[in-house]
C-alpha cells in the first residue's frame, strides 16, 4: 500500500513482511515461500532475490548485506502447517544474504530455545552486546558503559 494516497500496489501476496527501504529501492520478505524480494511499486510486481529455507520474518542490512531472520513453524499450527515452507522451516536463525550478488553468504543457527524470529536488528560498532534481564541473578554481575560490558562469574552468586 502506497501509505500517502491508501492506493494498493500489490495484492495476494503470501505473507509479506518487512518493507523497508534501501539505498532507494523497497524490499521485503514473503514469510509464506520464503523469499527475499525487490519490489517495483510503479508496476506492481516484484522480483525474487533469493530463497531461504524457513519462515522469512525480519530484516536488517549493512553495508552490501542484508540479515533476514528465519523462523522455525510450529507443527502444531493450524495457521502455519499447510504452507509449502512447514517442510522446510525446521531451524530458526538469521541468513546473510550478499545483496549485490543474491548470494547467501553465512547462516546462524538456533540448535534450541529460539523457535520465532519476528524482527532482525544490526547494532553497528558493538562487539559483544548483551540482553540484560533481571530474570536469573547473573544480571547482577554485569557492568555496562557506552563502550564495554563486563561479566562476573556466576560462582559469586548466592543463593
Amino acid at each position: 500500500m502506497h501509505v500517502p494516497s491508501g492506493e494498493i500496489i500489490m495484492e495476494e501476496l503470501p505473507m509479506p513482511h518487512s518493507p523497508r527501504m534501501y539505498d532507494g529501492a523497497l524490499y521485503m520478505l514473503l514469510s509464506a515461500t520464503g523469499e527475499i524480494v525487490k519490489v517495483d511499486p510503479e508496476q506492481g510486481q516484484y522480483e525474487t532475490i533469493n530463497k531461504i529455507q524457513g519462515f522469512a520474518r525480519g530484516m536488517s542490512k549493512i553495508g552490501d548485506y542484508l540479515f533476514v531472520g528465519r523462523s522455525r513453524l510450529r507443527k502444531n499450527s493450524s495457521t502455519f502447517k499447510d504452507l509449502p515452507i512447514a517442510e522446510k522451516a525446521l531451524t530458526s536463525g538469521v541468513t546473510v544474504l550478499h545483496l549485490p550478488t543474491a548470494a547467501i553468504v553465512g547462516s546462524i543457527k538456533f540448535e534450541s530455545s529460539v523457535d520465532e524470529i519476528y524482527d532482525v536488528q544490526i547494532l553497528p560498532d558493538m562487539t559483544r552486546p548483551g540482553i540484560l534481564n533481571t530474570e536469573r541473578d547473573m544480571y547482577k554481575l554485569t557492568l555496562t558503559t557506552p563502550q564495554s560490558t563486563y561479566w562476573g562469574s556466576d560462582k559469586e552468586i548466592s543463593q
